[in-house]
């Protein structure tokens, strides 16, 4: 179960970092219509608060697992 979680907080990281590098290209390189701006952050930030969730997710798991033991 350990290994899961590491694996988990591994991915959760990684994805922290393509979440600030696709805001900052996001930016640097903004889309003519700022409506499609707005709409791509959004995006990104909804995928990110589901990557947080499933980590959270992971943690309660193994939680009840120790519990249960």
């Amino acid at each position: 179960m350990q290994n899961h979680l590491k694996e988990i907080v591994h991915l959760e990281n990684e994805a922290d970092r393509i979440y600030r590098d696709t805001e900052s290209k996001l930016f640097a390189n903004p889309p003519p219509d700022i409506l499609v701006l707005i709409k791509w952050r959004e995006v990104y930030s909804l995928l990110e608060a589901t990557v947080d969730a499933c980590k959270n997710v992971s943690q309660v798991i193994s939680e009840i697992v120790i519990k249960g033991t």
